[in-house]
């Protein structure tokens, strides 16, 4: 698993953004991949463990991950017309940017403690299980 970063940050609000920097895009795509995510064109928003509880732990990788941390909730593309990719919080208290080829990105999501509930279709917040660990892969760089 060749990293290319990670950190270990309480993300205040337990919003964590995968995507573009700046303009993500007139509406969003399809947000019942996964009762965790928002899709937009080109932005993933993930809720996650709250600040206020615990510390959210991420890697970052460029090809497979030997173990990831639980199972992946979204495989597909972003476009990054800007070439470069933000990975962080909501607040920019903690951001990783990548510069990427502009264009159509692949990204492979994993999270962990997702818990059984969610994916039995109930919603995050009733479950009570929200990913304190994520994997995001990008295969193509």
């Amino acid at each position: 698993m060749p990293l290319i970063g990670k950190f270990s940050s309480p993300i205040r609000g337990g919003v964590f953004y995968v995507g573009a920097d700046g303009e993500v895009g007139e509406d969003p795509g399809d947000s019942e991949l996964h009762p965790l995510l928002e899709v937009w064109p080109a932005l993933i928003i993930v809720n996650v463990e709250n600040g206020g509880l615990g510390r959210t732990r991420v890697r970052i990788a460029s090809t497979a991950i030997d173990d990831p941390v639980g199972p992946a909730v979204f495989d597909g593309t972003l476009h990054i017309a800007g070439g470069r990719l933000r990975i962080g919080d909501a607040e920019d208290e903690t951001v990783v940017w990548l510069p990427v080829p502009p264009g159509e990105l692949r990204v492979r999501l994993h999270v962990s403690d997702a818990g059984p509930e969610v994916h039995r279709g109930r919603k995050w917040w009733l479950s009570g299980h929200v990913p304190n660990r994520l994997d995001v892969v990008l295969p193509e760089l």
